[in-house]
């Protein structure tokens, strides 16, 4: 994935904590909001009955040209997802910007 230049990333865990601090909230946030999106898609693919079970190692090797056809199937007879807006890049500028914040208390 580094090599596309994507960051994989997972939301922290509380642990033995009550509460996250700001920023690991924040965090939290916005990969919550992009994953959303591989979710809602996942769930799309898994209504072809292959896809919702396990899949055996021997049929590991026609994953690829299966999933290729999966999505080709998806994308041809159900809508989009979401269709683009304008405000979408604005939106998305300001949840990073809110994610890199640094909140700062009064004492």
């Amino acid at each position: 994935m580094k090599a596309l230049g994507l960051e994989a990333t997972m939301p922290s865990f509380l642990d033995d904590r009550r509460q996250f601090s700001a920023e690991e909230a924040n965090e939290s946030r916005c990969i919550t909001k992009i994953r959303w999106v591989v979710e809602a898609a996942n769930r799309r693919l898994k209504q072809f009955k292959y896809f919702a079970n396990t899949i055996q190692n021997s049929s590991l090797v026609y994953s690829e040209s299966d999933m290729s056809i999966a999505c080709a199937l998806t994308n041809h007879y159900q809508p989009p997802m979401a269709r683009s807006k304008l405000e979408d890049e604005e939106i998305g500028v300001q949840i990073i910007q809110y994610a890199n914040k640094k909140i700062k208390f009064n004492s």
